[in-house]
């Protein structure tokens, strides 16, 4: 999302005062993690990833444990497989409902504004109550999940869905 922090990158070429010319790196996200990680153990890691960008924390984190998982051939299993797949097609859902409530408010609509942001909040209702986070949820581990899934997780995500399809 390029409203988000630190990621859009304008390299800029100038002569004295005078602009000549923008290269616009959208999705550019650097922290200097990889500096940091150097002297830190795999799951000492995980967390920077997570705060790459706050609206895609599980992907970020969950692409990091594959890295991990992979290079030391851990085989996780199914169920956590499922979990982490699900959780992160829920934050996608959860970010593109922030892109189109502020793609909308900037073109000056209000209304749809608080409709994107009312479906994303079910959203991070169902994530603070699996993983006790909203935004940075700190799930995923080396070789699974933290924890399985809330008991009420799936009713939950099928009344997400049912609602969706109500909206729509």
């Amino acid at each position: 999302h390029p409203a988000t922090y630190g990621v859009l990158r304008l390299r800029t070429s100038l002569d004295g005062e005078t602009v000549k010319k923008i290269d616009v790196y959208c999705g550019y996200v650097h922290r200097g993690i990889e500096k940091l990680c150097e002297s830190l153990t795999y799951p000492q890691t995980l967390h920077f990833a997570d705060r790459l960008d706050y609206l895609s924390a599980q992907q970020n984190r969950h692409a990091v444990c594959l890295c991990i998982e992979d290079a030391l051939q851990v085989e996780v299993p199914a169920r956590a497989q499922y979990i982490r797949t699900i959780m992160d097609e829920l934050q996608r859902i959860d970010s593109h409902l922030l892109f189109y409530s502020c793609l909308v408010m900037d073109m000056g609509g209000l209304t749809p504004f608080f409709y994107g942001f009312r479906e994303r909040e079910m959203i991070l209702d169902i994530f603070e109550e699996t993983t006790g986070g909203r935004l940075i949820q700190n799930y995923n581990m080396i070789g699974g999940v933290q924890a399985d899934i809330h008991p009420t997780f799936q009713q939950k995500v099928k009344d997400f869905i049912k609602h969706l399809r109500s909206v729509i």
